[in-house]
């Protein structure tokens, strides 16, 4: 959209008459995609299945932030600290709140598990 298109902002609090810039649309465009193929891949482990499912819960504003760092640290006590590059992505993916980020991370794990 271009400059033109602006009104003029008078600071009256009038954000919401403005049109949408693209950068305000907060959906994040991969994570459909992302989480198909996780389900396409999804893991035999029970205990990484429980935490997927956690996380697909977490995506959907289901589960709480909280709930599931302390479901990531009980991940790592069942992958026996294995992967901890994997698990700070996991753990930063949570906190800043990017679900893109986590489910990259997932299907790095799973792969990585995979190969195990």
């Amino acid at each position: 959209m271009s400059d033109e298109e602006w009104p003029d902002y008078d600071g009256e609090g009038d954000e919401d008459s403005l049109p949408p810039q693209q950068g305000d649309d907060e959906s994040e465009a991969g994570v459909p995609e992302l989480r198909a193929e996780l389900q396409r891949r999804l893991p035999t482990q029970p205990y990484l299945q429980s935490y997927i499912s956690e996380a697909m819960r977490w995506l959907d504003e289901e589960e709480s932030t909280e709930v599931m760092l302390a479901a990531t640290d009980l991940l790592e006590a069942n992958l026996q600290s294995r992967w901890p590059d994997l698990l700070t992505d996991l753990r930063d993916a949570l906190r800043e709140d990017e679900g893109e980020d986590l489910l990259y991370a997932l299907l790095r794990l799973t792969k990585e598990l995979k190969n195990a």
